[in-house]
C-alpha cells in the first residue's frame, strides 16, 4: 500500500471494508491509516443482520 501510494501520489485514499469482519475492522483501518492517509471509508455487505461496531469502529 504504501509503495503504491508513494508512486501514484493519489489525491484520496479509500478503504473499503467489509462488514461482515465484526470488531477486527478497528484493527484492520487502524494498520492502513498508519500506512498512509485515509480519505474516505466505505462499508460493504450492509444488508445483513451483524451489528455494526465493526463499522463504527472504523
Amino acid at each position: 500500500m504504501r509503495q503504491v501510494s508513494e508512486a501514484t501520489k493519489p489525491d484520496l485514499v479509500i478503504f473499503v471494508l467489509d462488514r461482515s469482519i465484526g470488531q477486527a475492522a478497528f484493527d484492520q483501518a487502524q494498520a492502513f491509516k498508519q500506512s498512509i492517509a485515509v480519505g474516505a471509508v466505505i462499508v460493504t455487505k450492509m444488508d445483513g443482520h451483524a451489528k455494526g461496531g465493526g463499522a463504527l469502529s472504523a
